[in-house]
């Protein structure tokens, strides 16, 4: 509890932390010194990263737009631009990143606490905290699932529509095609706003939840001498870059490794996803699904799909590892102050927080 409230008076004092900032770099330097302080080995990784994803995807949701106009000028060109757009931008969405590469102007960070060479269990928690979005607005939020379907159906609509024209020219395809393209403007003008007229979450859930849980489980790890790594990953939330490095730099280490993310812990009934995907949808093995359940037993948990955003474990998923996420829902199906302004730690229920630090410590221990 001694440690839990340090954690909440860090995070109180420090407020938003947005992707690449100071705030989020003064909290990864206090993470780094409380996990020497356990005296874990502890390893940075920086890396360039993208500030927010709204400008890459309105640079997409455009494209898409012009290739609607083009039907009718030049169908070739029409149905080339949609057919490499929608390519580029379901990569994006399987958390595979092209487009915004050409928009890291930020620097972000990993900390890596380690506790052996080749890890069992890895532990997982984002740093980072996100922009508010009218999206997320309490009066306005609806299932994230179904806004990623509208928005992944209006592209593959201008794909089709565009390759319609190509076989068959006719007028009546643009005019169809004005229909997806609606709803993409409206997406493009919603992140306009969320850039120029809204603020940060405070993060209090999300993720300092996730950075609670994970540091309180790895000291008591680290005191049972258990071999783990403990990583709390930047750039989250405009992207899971934090993962993506982390799996490129020791992707061979972490193949047989069991990987568990922790992610808006703090309220809610906690849940583990069963399913976690944006466009793709990836199953978590039920060889990791079985160990979680051999962990749990006496807490109360459900299991679930997650979908509509990803995590950092979706990264790990859609490359084929070992992973998946331990989440606190609320009776939506959604994160509670999910990036809103009323993410702050005062909501915090410090009992589903300290069941998540013994699930987590009793996988270490099961796994071990």
């Amino acid at each position: 509890m001694e440690l839990i409230e340090e954690v909440i008076s860090k995070l109180k004092s420090v407020g938003p932390r947005p992707t690449g900032s100071d705030k989020e770099k003064e909290f990864s330097n206090w993470i780094e010194d409380k996990l020497k302080s356990f005296g874990l080995d502890v390893e940075v990784q920086d890396f360039k990263v993208v500030p927010t994803y709204s400008y890459p995807y309105i640079i997409i949701w455009g494209l898409l737009i012009l290739s609607v106009f083009f039907i009718s000028i030049n169908r070739f060109f029409s149905f080339l631009l949609a057919l490499i757009i929608v390519f580029l931008e379901f990569r994006e969405l399987d958390t595979f990143h092209n487009i915004t590469n050409l928009f890291r102007t930020k620097i972000s960070r990993n900390v890596i606490g380690k506790n052996s060479d080749k890890p069992n269990l890895v532990i997982m928690a984002h740093i980072d905290s996100a922009r508010t979005s009218i999206f997320f607005h309490p009066k306005y939020v609806t299932s994230p699932r179904i806004s990623m379907l509208l928005t992944t159906g209006s592209s593959l609509a201008v794909l089709v529509l565009a390759f319609l024209n190509l076989i068959l020219p006719l007028k009546l395809w643009f005019y169809i095609g004005l229909i997806p393209s609606l709803y993409l403007l409206f997406l493009i003008f919603a992140h306009i706003h969320r850039e120029l007229f809204m603020g940060f979450s405070p993060g209090g859930n999300d993720n300092g939840s996730g950075v609670i849980t994970a540091l309180c489980s790895a000291k008591i790890l680290k005191e049972e001498n258990i071999p783990f790594w403990v990583v709390f990953t930047g750039g989250e939330e405009s992207g899971t870059y934090g993962a993506e490095v982390l799996e490129r730099e020791y992707g061979e280490k972490l193949k047989d490794a069991f990987i568990l993310n922790l992610d808006n812990l703090g309220a809610g009934r906690l849940t583990v996803a069963t399913k976690e995907g944006m466009w793709r949808i990836f199953t978590v093995k039920d060889g990791w699904l079985n160990v979680i359940k051999e962990c749990i037993k006496g807490i109360d948990v459900d299991f679930r799909p997650y979908l509509g955003l990803s995590t950092d474990a979706t990264v790990f998923l859609a490359r084929n590892y070992n992973a998946g996420t331990i989440i606190a829902l609320d009776e939506r199906g959604f994160p509670v102050n999910w990036h809103w302004y009323t993410d702050s730690v005062e909501f915090l229920d410090k009992k589903i927080l300290t069941n998540a630090i013994n699930i987590v410590v009793n996988l270490g221990r099961y796994i071990k």
